[in-house]
């Protein structure tokens, strides 16, 4: 899919083991959100909320393992920036288990938990709530 779209060589090692394929994702998930929140909701985000970045995806190699860990997320010590970062588990044709060979699997970012974020979590760290209580009640 990737080489007939274009986007060039697609193999194992290009593709699945970059670290960014969730990555691409998760920020497409919180592009949507962005381009649908509200303009107070925005501006109050970029004002007063915690960046939102998307870190490089955690590879896991062990598929229970990828099953119970979680995407995380995580601030910067100033609580400026929150990193969330994608679980990756990319399997090659020659995995010994056949049904999975070929797959990648990713804890992906739900496009409305990246709206939450903007209108709720992000404005925790640095008082933005208040501001938003105040522009709701007028």
């Amino acid at each position: 899919m990737h080489e007939a779209s274009g986007e060039g060589d697609a193999s194992y090692e290009n593709l699945d083991l970059t670290g960014t394929e969730c990555q691409r994702i998760n920020q497409a998930a919180m592009d949507w959100a962005l381009s649908v929140a509200s303009t107070s909701a925005k501006t109050n985000y970029l004002s007063y909320g915690q960046t939102i970045v998307m870190g490089h995806d955690a590879i896991q190699e062990n598929g229970g393992l990828w099953i119970y860990q979680p995407l995380t997320e995580k601030e910067n010590t100033e609580k400026t920036v929150r990193t969330i970062t994608g679980l990756a588990l990319p399997l090659d044709e020659d995995h010994y288990i056949s049904i999975f060979r070929d797959m990648h699997y990713c804890k992906l970012l739900s496009p409305f938990r990246a709206l939450e974020i903007i209108y709720v979590d992000s404005q925790y760290a640095h008082g933005g709530y208040q501001t938003a209580n105040e522009l709701f009640l007028q």
